[in-house]
């Protein structure tokens, strides 16, 4: 049974077999108090209990309230002219529904379908046109299944993630030796950035320190081809930041007169530390070493001191983390 609900989404605490309750609480907070969006879930429910749920959302305004999903409207062959309602939440930019993991894997299944199709149903009776955005490759013959056309697929992007095994001594382990070579590389950077006098260090989040990493984290944004204001994007960390803020953490690498050259935002969330945004300053030399001391070396110490045992890398740059043994999933634009 499924309803479509304006309330909150419930939380889905326990184990999951798609999404997370994380990123779906995550999406619900993005939305909850922006009047620029309709956003309502679909819940599925099983014997008084919230099973599954699928974010739905459409913009209140004549044209959507954001360039960047102008931008992916576009890379889809959509005109930001027209109205869409869409599917899943946009949280890491990983889209799909939540749903709890059942020992029956037909009833799994079952729920997803079914949350898909009332979505659906909700476009068809507003008369607009369905779009779902960074489907993960999971749940993608379940929304091809449950369209109500046959709907253009594009790819979007890949979302990655590094599973971390120590060995009894603090090194990572890998079955591939190519990864540990890159490893063990990628640590002989981080001390040579330290030998020439560079500190890094791990502290709470706080505003003055996303203040002072604005510009970095737009310089990153801009050399991936997105230009934005510094002062967005500290805006954006700072919603971000907020969410949790006991969870949030932050990297900081300075150079020996305390100029910071790269920011590194984090949070921990059960077993894991996902990294959020990564800043650095365009008028550093060794960008490379840098990049691979923020987004792999000091994180992947991070969790082995704090227990942690996977590295959420998120999406963009499949590559650097595909070498850096990472495990990747495609994501998919449907409409």
């Amino acid at each position: 049974m499924s309803s479509v609900e304006m309330s909150p989404p419930p939380l889905l605490r326990t184990v999951t077999e798609y999404g997370t309750d994380y990123d779906l609480r995550r999406w619900s907070d993005e939305l909850r108090t922006d009047p620029r969006w309709d956003s309502r879930y679909v819940v599925a429910w099983e014997k008084g209990k919230a099973v599954g749920c699928l974010p739905i959302w459409r913009s209140a305004l004549p044209a959507p309230p954001s360039t960047f999903l102008i931008q992916q409207l576009a890379t889809m062959g959509l005109s930001a002219d027209q109205p869409y309602l869409h599917l899943g939440g946009h949280s890491r930019l990983i889209g799909g529904a939540t749903v709890v993991a059942r020992a029956d894997r037909w009833a799994t299944e079952e729920c997803l379908g079914k949350l898909i199709s009332a979505a659906c149903s909700v476009a068809t009776d507003l008369r607009i046109r369905p779009v779902a955005q960074y489907v993960p490759h999971a749940q993608l013959p379940a929304f091809l299944a449950n369209w109500p056309t046959r709907p253009q697929v594009t790819a979007a992007d890949v979302f990655s993630r590094l599973d971390l095994r120590w060995s009894p001594v603090g090194e990572p382990q890998h079955r591939l030796k190519r990864v540990r070579q890159q490893w063990k590389r990628d640590t002989r950077d981080l001390r040579e950035l330290h030998a020439l006098g560079l500190r890094s260090r791990w502290t709470a989040v706080s505003r003055e320190l996303i203040a002072e990493a604005g510009p970095l984290v737009a310089a990153v944004a801009e050399r991936n081809g997105r230009t934005i204001d510094h002062r967005l994007a500290g805006y954006e960390i700072t919603k971000w930041w907020r969410f949790e803020p006991a969870s949030a953490t932050a990297l900081s690498i300075r150079d020996g007169a305390g100029r910071l050259l790269g920011v590194t935002f984090a949070r921990r969330h059960e077993s894991a530390l996902e990294l959020y945004e990564v800043g650095m300053a365009d008028t550093f030399a060794d960008r490379r070493s840098l990049y691979a001391s923020l987004g792999f070396t000091e994180p992947m110490r991070f969790c082995l001191d704090a227990g942690l045992t996977v590295l959420e890398l998120g999406v963009g740059h499949p590559v650097p983390k595909q070498i850096r043994g990472a495990q990747q999933e495609p994501l998919w634009h449907l409409s």
